[in-house]
């Protein structure tokens, strides 16, 4: 496996990843991977990577959300047991429900890694993610589901979703 080098081009396959797609993050979990990809890097970009990020977590009838919500950006980061089959996303293990680390790779427009930053998620929050991600599987869905409900969630709160909406919320780090 390709290393990941800071100010180098991402490993080809995270590169690969990103082809073709509109969006702006990626999770792979199980490899205990968020990858961001911000097309206008600023240097205020870069301090707020390093700095106090949220992790709020949703689970919806079809879908996951993670979002990551920090004073310049907010990334929503969406899962479901559609998207993670095409990603090839193993579902988690059971033990990763404790205090698991998380690696954010953050990267620019032609996919150069910007900031790598490694921290832990509380438990509570990684508990959330476990559950809702092997609940979702036991849940029969089609991707057609899965469109309808990220669509029906945006247009509800146009992007600016509430503190009320999440099941779990944690600081990087906690």
């Amino acid at each position: 496996m390709e290393p990941i080098i800071l100010n180098k081009p991402a490993p080809s396959w995270m590169r690969d990843a990103f082809r073709g797609v509109g969006t702006g993050g990626m999770l792979r979990l199980a490899d205990q991977l968020i990858m961001l990809k911000i097309d206008d890097f600023t240097p205020a970009d870069l301090k707020g990577l390093r700095g106090k990020v949220q992790v709020r977590v949703y689970r919806g009838r079809s879908v996951l959300l993670i979002h990551l919500l920090q004073s310049n950006f907010a990334f929503e980061l969406w899962w479901s047991p559609v998207i993670g089959r095409l990603n090839g996303e193993p579902p988690l293990e059971a033990d990763w429900e404790h205090h698991p680390v998380v690696n954010i790779v953050a990267m620019d427009k032609k996919l150069k890694v910007r900031n790598l930053r490694s921290a832990t998620l509380s438990p509570e929050v990684a508990v959330a993610i476990s559950r809702a991600m092997s609940e979702l599987l036991a849940t029969p869905c089609t991707d057609r589901d899965v469109q309808m409900e990220i669509q029906a969630l945006i247009a509800l709160h146009q992007g600016r979703f509430p503190d009320g909406m999440f099941h779990a919320a944690c600081n990087l780090g906690d």
